[in-house]
């Protein structure tokens, strides 16, 4: 909700960028925001385990790490899946022939259009 709230500014925001004909204050406001954003959310990109409350406010804004999340350990042996297999083989030659017809199809269509400014 916290990140639907703060759509609102930053589409205003978007949206008055139309009115900006030098290139060189857009860089420099761009260059300023991004750093503003760099330092408000540090603390969560860092992964560093947060108070409670602060901690809160940055899920709700920005999604990411879960400190307390752990995964569990497992004691089974890794399964045995071979790096190449009739479905490796399967894939690769479907792939093939998609990149062949996109090919062709690119080849007709080019044809088509020398075709067209002759007649």
């Amino acid at each position: 909700m916290i990140g639907a709230v703060l759509l609102i500014p930053a589409a205003y925001a978007a949206w008055s960028l139309r009115h900006i004909r030098d290139p060189r204050r857009l860089f420099r406001w761009s260059l300023g925001v991004i750093a503003v954003v760099a330092l408000i959310w540090y603390p969560n990109w860092s992964a560093l385990p947060l108070p409670t409350g602060v901690h809160n406010v940055y899920q709700g804004v920005f999604p990411t790490w879960v400190w307390s999340f752990q995964f569990g350990v497992t004691l089974e042996k890794p399964v045995d899946v071979p790096l190449v297999s009739g479905a490796t083989l399967l894939f690769a030659a479907a792939l093939a022939a998609v990149a062949l017809l996109t090919y062709a199809l690119f080849e007709y269509a080019r044809r088509r259009e020398l075709h067209k400014d002759r007649s």
